[in-house]
């Protein structure tokens, strides 16, 4: 075996040894990674929905994740994440509604992107019935009414009490959109869907 061959061998060697090294370092990552992925989530939903029906190009569109442990059946809390954009012409934006048995403990938004006041076009809604809460995103509040826009919300919830007992599924409603004027007459959220999500089952453990 000539020079070139032996250095050709001990390189082949060194370069076999750094991709075993790499690929050990790899799977232990991915093991260290995977055990931190939805270490708290007992279970989600998705919603999608988009205003076409009424001719608006409002949409609202992410997840909602039920958090706790599932052993404690008393220690839920709710986290709901999503992507919105409102149309020029939709004064009603994008509203969810929470129950009574939950009060909203956080809530963030950039929406409209690119305005250094986010804040002016949020509210919360304080309501009777079963209905604990409107969180609402939308141009309403504002005159005159400035131009749509996208954004993201973050909303966290808890149980309004520790003592009280949570029902098997929390109903989180969403609705977008706008119909008519809004100065009379006129409907908020004409597309709408109510989100069930269990409270008490391990999405883990589902088939």
């Amino acid at each position: 075996m000539n020079f070139y061959q032996r250095s050709l061998t001990k390189y082949s060697i060194i370069i076999t040894g750094l991709l075993i090294l790499f690929a050990a370092m790899s799977c232990s990552n991915t093991q260290s990674s995977n055990s931190r992925v939805n270490s708290s989530v007992i279970n989600f939903r998705h919603f999608d929905l988009n205003a076409q029906t009424v001719g608006l190009r409002t949409s609202a569109k992410g997840t909602i994740f039920v958090e706790g442990d599932i052993k404690k059946s008393d220690k839920r809390s709710v986290k709901i994440l999503a992507s919105i954009e409102i149309d020029p012409d939709d004064w009603g934006g994008v509203t969810f509604y929470t129950p009574q048995e939950w009060k909203v403990t956080n809530f963030d938004t950039d929406y409209p992107q690119g305005n250094p006041h986010p804040e002016k076009y949020a509210s919360i809604w304080n309501e009777g019935g079963s209905t604990k809460a409107m969180i609402c995103i939308s141009t309403y509040l504002r005159t005159p009414q400035t131009g749509g826009g996208g954004g993201n919300v973050i909303l966290q919830l808890e149980p309004a009490s520790q003592e009280q007992k949570l029902p098997e599924n929390l109903e989180i409603g969403v609705g977008i959109g706008s119909k008519g004027d809004k100065s009379g007459g006129g409907i908020v959220g004409p597309i709408s869907i109510i989100i069930s999500i269990p409270l008490h089952i391990d999405y883990r453990n589902q088939n």
